[in-house]
């Protein structure tokens, strides 16, 4: 079985909440995962889709929320053995802010 371990910052206090799954649907409808897409109106941004990033230096994989076509992004866990489930999910990559 996969699990999801939410991803705090530094600066929140508190112990991450890890939630198992079996398949994306699944992974998506964890509490702390489902969050992020309602995020749009209060943040004034909208929500682009969620991908993976795997670490160059250990093998970690996050789940990242995208924002504006990827412009924005944040850390929502770390996954273990989920590699099957989130196949389908876009491998994340940074972009350039058009913004200036």
């Amino acid at each position: 079985m996969a699990a999801i371990t939410q991803h705090l910052p530094g600066y929140i206090e508190g112990t991450p909440d890890v939630a198992t799954f079996d398949d994306l649907p699944s992974l998506l409808a964890v509490p702390f995962v489902a969050i992020w897409p309602t995020r749009d109106e209060a943040w004034g941004k909208r929500f682009y889709r969620f991908s993976v990033s795997k670490s160059p230096y250990d093998e970690a994989t996050w789940l990242m929320a995208e924002f504006d076509k990827g412009a924005e992004y944040y850390v929502v866990g770390a996954l273990t053995g989920a590699a099957e489930v989130v196949t389908s999910l876009p491998s994340w990559h940074a972009v350039e802010n058009d913004e200036s």
